[in-house]
């Protein structure tokens, strides 16, 4: 891809993550898109074919899979970090972390805006976002969860892949009124508690000891 050409697409992207932030997926048409970016109509076929597949794509990184750590990212990076009890809980800590930063206390407010109205009003696309997307992050924590409880009942599984996802949705959907009446070092502070609870209940259970940087 030429550079005009990563320059054309990261312009659809950018357009098409304001607007659809701002009015859904439904209210958005391809010519608002590629009037905003400033590109040639053709141009949204040529690099996403369609506007579901752009959809698609904007959630993709607003999630940042490409940087997401699991389980398997983690067991790269410290190969032994499951030999030990301590180790497992350590790891759920980082996956958790990792999740919220990524996907609950988003940098820019359109990010914020545009998950919880997908949430709220499912798009005509909201079936395949959450075969690709919304699924997928879930069962990749229920897989972690096997391999740490091998025993587990699917319903077992379920439950804590799902725990992050359940947390998430609720501080997404109060962060607006909560930063109208707080600071900026209180919303740090909630940030830091809200992954250290969440972290605690998914370590304790699986009968995990507490790390020391959670206590």
């Amino acid at each position: 891809m030429t550079t005009k050409q990563t320059d054309t697409r990261s312009a659809l992207l950018n357009a098409a993550c304001q607007l659809f932030a701002k009015h859904g997926y439904s209210s958005v048409s391809t010519r608002m898109i590629t009037e905003l970016a400033g590109v040639a109509h053709s141009s949204i076929h040529y690099h996403f074919d369609t506007k579901e597949a752009l959809y698609t794509e904007v959630f993709r990184q607003v999630f940042d899979f490409d940087n997401a750590l699991d389980y398997e990212e983690l067991m790269r990076q410290e190969p032994y970090v499951l030999k030990t009890p301590e180790g497992k809980s350590y790891a759920i800590h980082r996956i958790v972390r990792d999740y919220f930063k990524r996907n609950v206390f988003f940098r820019e407010t359109w990010q914020r805006e545009l998950v919880i109205r997908e949430m709220y009003e499912h798009s005509a696309v909201y079936v395949q976002l959450t075969d690709t997307i919304f699924r997928f992050q879930a069962n990749r924590r229920r897989e972690f969860f096997h391999l740490l409880k091998p025993d587990a009942t699917p319903l077992e599984a379920y439950f804590w892949g799902n725990i992050p996802e359940s947390q998430g949705l609720l501080y997404l959907t109060l962060w607006p009124s909560t930063e109208q009446f707080h600071d900026a070092d209180f919303m740090e502070e909630l940030k830091e508690h809200v992954i250290k609870t969440t972290s605690i209940m998914m370590i304790q259970l699986l009968d995990l000891p507490i790390p020391e940087m959670l206590r």
